[in-house]
């Protein structure tokens, strides 16, 4: 009901917002194509699955000791383990230099098992969510040479998602960080052997060795084997790679 300004009561029709997704497939390049909304029978999902998704293309499934993801590539007959696994270390650097502490702690394990769950199963989205909480030492010593006994408790939550017909997994991830003094990243194991990486820049996708630097001991700091990308890097062994596409986060390494 609505009620007016002269006090009497009007009926309105109750509405509600909701977010529709879908595949859009067959979309020309350069072009569009026109959708409407028509009244059918959603397909709906009888298999009971708790920690793992699929489609055509990809099966991922979650470790439910650690959170990382396995995944299934069904065209290429691989399997890849140990995916979006979070390693956290310290960090005494200042705006803009990564410098780790003397004595650093890594840390490659949540403090608990994660709680795995799949959050969507639907005709469009398959979404698998992985939520764990990771104990990290809160800040660095009096001295900074050190990571701080203290702890803090930060949950991360990632959230992997398949499409049909997509050949892509879309992993979205939240950190509620409560720590300070340190360097969250996620790896993604590839089992690929290869001299080189390729990574978008500016204009262009640069080549870059997967060697680290040599210290000659010219420079005033410790060369470092990080490099910028601009919104995805490919690691390529020629019979099958991975690619990592992200946003907002414009660094990576490629570790031995």
């Amino acid at each position: 009901l609505q009620l007016l300004e002269r006090g009497l009561r009007s009926p309105v029709d109750a509405r509600e917002r909701v977010i529709a997704g879908f595949v859009a497939a067959e979309v020309p390049a350069h072009g569009y194509r026109a959708y409407r909304v028509e009244y059918g029978q959603a397909r709906r999902e009888t298999r009971d699955r708790q920690r793992e998704i699929e489609n055509e293309y990809f099966r991922v499934t979650a470790d439910p000791a650690d959170g990382a993801l396995t995944v299934e590539d069904r065209g290429a007959g691989a399997v890849l383990s140990g995916l979006n696994r979070f390693v956290d270390g310290g960090d005494r650097g200042d705006e803009y230099t990564y410098c780790p502490p003397e004595t650093d702690e890594l840390i490659h394990r949540p403090s608990k098992p994660p709680q795995v769950r799949v959050i969507e199963r639907g005709p469009a989205r398959w979404t698998l969510e992985v939520s764990q909480t990771y104990s990290l030492p809160s800040g660095l010593t009096e001295e900074r040479d050190a990571r701080s006994p203290q702890r803090a408790e930060c949950r991360i939550v990632s959230r992997a998602s398949l499409c049909p017909g997509v050949a892509r997994i879309d992993i979205e991830t939240e950190v509620d960080n409560r720590a300070r003094d340190h360097r969250l990243r996620v790896h993604f194991p590839t089992g690929v052997r290869t001299e080189h990486t390729h990574a978008e820049q500016h204009f262009g996708v640069l080549r870059r060795p997967v060697a680290p630097p040599e210290d000659d001991g010219t420079c005033a700091e410790t060369p470092i084997a990080t490099y910028p990308q601009k919104s995805f890097v490919d690691v390529s062994g020629g019979q099958r790679g991975l690619t990592v596409a992200n946003r907002g986060l414009p660094e990576y390494e490629a570790l031995h």
